[in-house]
């Protein structure tokens, strides 16, 4: 009975989120077909919370120093705070929350 239910809930989801996105697009014409707009309503909507954006996208570019720039941990979180206008502390609680730094 749970997975009917959850299936019926995610259904009603998907029919009511494309509803609004597409309102959204023809509000701020926006082209509902490019997925960056899709995104932009979701992070709009507060499906998706600003700090959980923050957090893929410092560990993403983290990764990226680290990886492709050989850059040391300290001089990669000075970059961060500065990049994204975030304290250092909270890169590197980010960072210690998520692992990454290992």
């Amino acid at each position: 009975m749970d997975a009917r239910r959850n299936n019926h809930l995610l259904y009603n989801f998907v029919k009511i989120l494309k509803k609004d996105y597409d309102k959204f697009c023809a509000i701020h014409r926006m082209d509902k077909h490019e997925p960056e707009n899709l995104i932009n309503f979701i992070i709009d909507q507060d499906l998706i919370k600003q700090k959980n954006v923050t957090k893929y996208t410092v560990l993403y570019d983290y990764e990226k120093l680290m990886r492709d720039d050989s850059m040391k941990k300290t001089h990669a979180v000075l970059v961060l705070a500065s990049k994204y206008k975030v304290s250092e502390r909270h890169i590197w609680a980010i960072l210690k929350k998520n692992s990454a730094t290992s």
